[in-house]
């Protein structure tokens, strides 16, 4: 019986007729148990009282539960292997960029922000601490600031030097991870 009113559409403008019992609107709804419909008139204060199959359908749809009362539908084989194909690729992808250097670690540009602050804590003490002032002893306060400048010039210079001498190991790792790449490539 609740197969023919499931499968025989209703005569336009004649009633749904209610399914004699939850289960069958459980059957009818594509094998969820009885069980799960009344746990879902539990925790939902909107689901359908009666036994129309066409209420439960669109209250199903509305709060998207799948199977055994999962609180989403729960997605298809082919998405969750695509989803796990994208992110197995994505991954691929870092590995190539890392191993041929064109991604830094964040450890490395980390190790070396650190020695950048050290060394410019080291060439400012060295600086303003020991070596100007007694140069500028006894001096007027224009010589005080080019002295001053030059101290700072000195300090931006060393940040320099540092910083390039980084971007020369990056730039050889990156050559040496192209080396290693390149017989790998021509077999």
């Amino acid at each position: 019986m609740a197969r023919k009113a499931k499968d025989k559409p209703a005569a336009e403008g004649s009633a749904e007729v209610p399914l004699p019992s939850l289960e069958a609107v459980a059957i009818a709804l594509g094998g969820y148990s009885v069980r799960a419909l009344y746990q879902w008139r539990e925790k939902y204060p909107d689901a359908p009282k009666g036994n129309l199959l066409s209420e439960w359908q669109t209250f199903r749809g509305k709060h998207k539960l799948g199977a055994m009362g999962n609180n989403r539908v729960s997605k298809s084989r082919e998405d969750v292997l695509t989803e796990k194909a994208i992110a197995e690729t994505r991954l691929t992808l870092i590995k190539i960029a890392k191993e041929e250097r064109k991604v830094i670690n964040a450890d490395e540009v980390d190790s070396f922000l650190l020695f950048l602050a050290s060394r410019v804590k080291s060439a400012s003490y060295q600086i303003f601490h020991t070596e100007l002032p007694p140069k500028t002893a006894n001096r007027d306060v224009a010589e005080v600031r080019a002295m001053n400048r030059d101290g700072c010039d000195m300090l931006c210079l060393s940040m320099q030097n540092a910083l390039e001498d980084w971007q020369k190991e990056q730039d050889a790792a990156r050559e040496a991870a192209a080396s290693v790449r390149q017989p790998e490539e021509s077999e």
